[in-house]
């Protein structure tokens, strides 16, 4: 099985506040094309409150976010998601907002794009999950990847329902990876897109 996909939801969410941007994702996936997620995400108050500027129709997406029902419709809307608690709150002079549900179709949860740009393909005998972060509009510009990762924090994890036997994660184990991005600390980050990708068998 494969297919491709671009993201509706998370990688806007990049794409507009990375700089301020703290994102953690989780998705565990089981071997009957289901599986669970948690997405859990903040940016600075003063951001949420700009972003919420009805005026501005290119943050029509973060307005349905920060609005619990909107938000909830938004996810589970055609998208195999069935979105099971959705918080919005302000705390520490940032807005956060946490979605947890089920996955009830991964294929059609994966095509919406709402949970990133994944890809899920086999290997020969080996089924590969990637994921692909934005890049800048100017491939070459460094300084362009800066403006749009500076001061980003990126948590990926990922449960597979079978041994790892390759990953670019830093940390894994068994059937668990984990990524994590702190453009502070990664420099590595600004200067080429990182890869993530994770190889497993049944």
């Amino acid at each position: 099985m494969q297919f491709t996909l671009k993201s509706a939801i998370m990688l806007a969410l990049l794409a507009f506040v990375a700089g301020c941007l703290h994102l953690e994702q989780e998705i565990n996936l089981d071997n009957n094309n289901s599986g669970k997620f948690r997405i859990f995400f903040s940016v600075p108050r003063a951001t949420a409150d700009k972003l919420a500027d009805p005026d501005n129709s290119q943050h029509l997406a973060w307005r349905q976010l920060f609005d619990i029902r909107r938000g909830q419709k938004l996810y589970e809307d055609g998208s195999g998601l069935s979105v099971t608690r959705y918080r919005v709150f302000d705390r520490d002079a940032r807005r956060h907002v946490r979605i947890e549900g089920r996955i009830d179709d991964l294929e059609r949860a994966f095509a919406s794009g709402k949970l990133g740009a994944w890809k899920l393909e086999s290997v020969g005998a080996n089924t590969r999950l990637t994921a692909r972060l934005p890049e800048s509009a100017d491939p070459a510009g460094e300084d362009a990847r800066r403006e749009l990762w500076d001061g980003l924090y990126l948590n990926l994890i990922v449960t597979v329902p079978g041994t790892i036997v390759d990953t670019s994660a830093s940390e894994y184990r068994k059937n668990r990876a984990k990524w994590t991005f702190d453009t502070d600390d990664t420099k590595d980050f600004l200067s080429q897109p990182p890869r993530i990708y994770v190889e497993f068998k049944d």
